[in-house]
């Protein structure tokens, strides 16, 4: 099973951990910044029951491949369309968004 976050929201801490979890999930984001230190020094997980650092998968919109069962949508409301928009192409047949 393939899971997606798309943007940097309260999902980010679901997302670190399954990852913890050695879940199949990739993060996407548009923040030059933000992408290249997740890539540089993993992604920072901040929750009571103790704060983790974890090495995660990463993307730009444009580098998303393949297919993804589970989306979470982790972003502004004002960018829910943009986000929504973006990912949808790459939801398996049966995906779900969340």
């Amino acid at each position: 099973m393939r899971i997606v976050v798309v943007g940097r929201g309260p999902s980010v801490n679901i997302g670190g951990r399954l990852a913890r979890q050695d879940k199949d999930i990739t993060f996407i984001d548009v923040d030059p910044d933000h992408v290249q230190a997740i890539r540089k020094n993993g992604l920072q997980v901040d929750v009571p029951d103790g704060n983790f650092n974890i090495p995660v998968r990463i993307l730009f919109p444009n580098e998303i491949d393949g297919k993804f069962d589970i989306a979470f949508i982790a972003v502004r409301t004002n960018y829910t369309g943009n986000a929504v928009n973006s990912i949808v192409p790459y939801l398996a047949e049966n995906g779900l968004l969340g």
